[in-house]
């Protein structure tokens, strides 16, 4: 009886092997490699392979990598004749982060500033000239990067800096900017520095 059960089970197909965090070993289609048969921006595919090889990595650092990319895109665009800047450049970046996300799904940062460069460029003023328009769409795209990446960023160092104390030993595991920033603040603070780390066996990021 549990030799008929051996052979039974090695008659079963075996199961597909998931690799762990797979997520990072997805690699693009070809048919998001173009916008309205334009190629996408060289920009957006090389952010595209970073997010996919694993190479960008972080909440903060895939958000600001993301606003630069598309702030490249919106200063290299030009309008096609006969065509609106809005509804064209909506497409253009509807198009990108299609591309990005089939790299690795977006992370709640991300999709924040997604919004908000649809908005404003969906809102961008239809009388102005383009080259008006692109230009004000930039300085849009930087002072959002500055206040909700930047400053951000640097409020959370802050904040969470001051709850390491003398002689604390943080555990972290992975890599992570918002943690980086807050143990440098926290060893500018404080005068006895002692620093351990505990790595997995994986890309390593906690090296960094």
């Amino acid at each position: 009886e549990r030799e008929r059960e051996r052979q039974q089970r090695r008659k079963l197909p075996t199961k597909k092997k998931l690799t762990f965090f797979s997520f990072s070993k997805n690699q693009p289609t070809k048919r998001f490699m173009h916008s309205g048969g334009r190629p996408l921006h060289p920009a957006i595919l090389r952010l595209g392979l970073a997010y996919s090889d694993g190479s960008v990595a972080g909440g903060t650092a895939r958000a600001d990598a993301l606003l630069a990319a598309l702030r490249r895109l919106v200063a290299d665009y030009s309008v096609p004749e006969g065509k609106v800047l809005s509804r064209d450049l909506g497409s253009v970046v509807n198009a990108s982060v299609a591309f990005l996300v089939e790299c690795r799904p977006l992370s709640a940062a991300m999709g924040s500033a997604v919004k908000f460069v649809k908005l404003a460029v969906s809102t961008s003023d239809p009388g102005a000239r383009p080259s008006e328009a692109v230009e004000v769409l930039v300085e849009a795209i930087d002072a959002f990067r500055s206040e909700k990446v930047e400053f951000a960023l640097a409020a959370v160092a802050e904040r969470a800096a001051s709850y390491v104390e003398e002689g604390d030993v943080v555990l972290t595991y992975g890599h992570s900017g918002a943690v980086l920033a807050s143990l440098l603040e926290a060893d500018r603070r404080l005068r006895r520095k002692r620093r351990h780390l505990l790595s997995n066996n994986g890309g390593g990021g906690g090296k960094e």
